[in-house]
């Protein structure tokens, strides 16, 4: 289906104070009116933090490990995206309402703009923080990509927009520091990318063996929270390791760019990429 209007490099608009590609930011008033169904489960990330991928581990999770299954159709219909929204083509709210239960649903809305419903039902969430480090380069380069986007111009400007909070979605700092805190109060899963992927190394390169019998009492289906239940320990919690990102002369230059620490407004660059708690991203002291 072709576009009806050109949707390229427009400006940015700013919804509660909040920046957004323009035409997701014109269809959020009629979002606010969408119903959530009892089991819906909600896969919530900032931008590049490996939506795509756990939103394909979780829909191979619902179909029972059947990778037909899986391949009915492409990841935009099997997980509609809820916010989504551009001329000529159907909204995430559409292909929704045409998705059979139970939905698996894809946002990268932050709380203050997302649909009551959602948080009034305390629907299931599976949220996935990744290193902002990571998060920043490859969003720079989905920016020169998709060209719903703005001009990300060079690194070093985008670099500032990101930790200023001016790019799509606003500030990555906010974003995992609020779904942190829902996550005492409501049913999310919290979960970091960096130890899906170290998780999924390990099972690599394990020898295969036999699947053990199941035990009488077990359960058939550990669901989503059992499938996944080893990152779902909060408190204490630290990732075992930052891998590099797929961009390496950017990260280089993360490790030498000016830095100021003012709190979670700002991004401790100067850090070993590894143990990086998310308290530590989030309560950055002055040097």
């Amino acid at each position: 289906m072709e576009l009806v209007q050109d949707t390229s490099r427009l400006p940015l608009e700013y919804m509660k104070g909040i920046p957004l590609i323009k035409y997701f930011a014109e269809g959020l008033g009629p979002l606010q009116s969408f119903q959530a169904w009892p089991n819906d489960l909600l896969i919530s990330t900032y931008p590049k933090s490996g939506t795509t991928w756990v939103s394909e581990i979780l829909d191979l999770i619902y179909q029972g490990g059947d990778l037909e299954k899986c391949q009915r159709a492409p990841i935009f219909v099997r997980v509609p995206f809820l916010e989504f929204r551009v001329p000529g083509v159907p909204t995430g709210a559409e292909l929704l309402e045409d998705t059979p239960a139970p939905r698996l649903i894809k946002t990268h809305l932050p709380l203050a703009l997302l649909p009551p419903t959602l948080l009034d039902q305390k629907v299931k969430v599976v949220y996935v923080a990744r290193n902002a480090k990571d998060v920043a380069v490859s969003y720079y380069h989905f920016y020169r990509m998709a060209k719903v986007h703005p001009d990300p111009g060079t690194w070093d400007s985008f670099l500032e927009k990101f930790m200023a909070g001016e790019v799509s979605y606003g500030s990555w700092y906010q974003h995992v520091q609020e779904w942190w805190e829902l996550s005492h109060t409501h049913p999310v899963l919290y979960l970091f990318y960096e130890d899906i992927k170290q998780q999924a190394i390990q099972t690599s390169t394990e020898e295969p063996s036999a699947a053990p019998e199941p035990q009488k009492g077990d359960s058939e289906d550990p669901g989503v929270c059992g499938a996944l239940s080893a990152r779902g320990d909060r408190g204490s919690h630290r990732p075992a390791h930052v891998f590099q990102g797929d961009e390496e002369e950017p990260h280089d230059q993360l490790q030498h760019h000016t830095h100021q620490s003012h709190g979670p407004q700002h991004l401790c660059l100067h850090e070993e990429r590894h143990h990086w708690g998310l308290e530590i991203h989030l309560h950055c002291g002055p040097e």
